[in-house]
């Protein structure tokens, strides 16, 4: 059998020598993604998709908040944050491109640290909902391409639980 590589590949399936019936060496994988048999002896896709986890991202309550020092950091052009900062600040075409140029199918988005768990619950919780819907509107403009990781305060986990519901509710 052929292995798969990152890119989609087409495999033509051959009839089964052992078997004197019209089935074909892939008829595993038919029945897996429930192929009608009859179309055993056509190509088979296989689509292998490179998902990439945590990658991290700021919002702007973030940078008001526990991403200051990011922030100052950022304003002096020679300092190599000021770099790092306009890409953590993409959630659209830039950061697209980077991903197809690195051959990414998907990034699961997650909040850069220092998050928001070393913050008075009152700020957290303010933090965590300005992240979580600042992220749910790039999942939503760009659905097949980022999933996201929910910012939790959790310093209050009562709020936490909640809003970990309420980011549930975005999908």
């Amino acid at each position: 059998m052929n292995t798969v590589s990152s890119q989609a590949q087409r495999h033509r399936p051959t009839k089964s020598s052992a078997s004197p019936s019209n089935h074909c060496d892939f008829s595993m994988a038919c029945h897996s993604y429930s192929i009608p048999h009859a179309h055993c002896r056509r190509y088979i896709e296989i689509i292998v998709r490179t998902i990439s986890l945590e990658e991290h991202f700021v919002s702007p309550a973030f940078l008001e908040g526990p991403g200051k020092g990011i922030r100052e950091r950022a304003k002096n052009p020679e300092n190599p944050m000021a770099m790092i900062l306009e890409q953590l600040t993409d959630l659209g075409s830039h950061r697209i491109a980077a991903m197809d140029a690195a051959g990414i199918d998907v990034q699961v988005l997650s909040l850069n640290s220092p998050g928001e768990e070393q913050l008075e619950p009152a700020e957290a919780v303010a933090v965590g909902r300005e992240t979580n819907d600042f992220l749910a509107e790039a999942v939503k403009r760009h659905p097949n391409r980022f999933a996201g990781f929910a910012a939790l305060p959790t310093a209050a986990l009562d709020k936490a639980a909640g809003e970990l519901n309420r980011k549930l509710s975005f999908s």
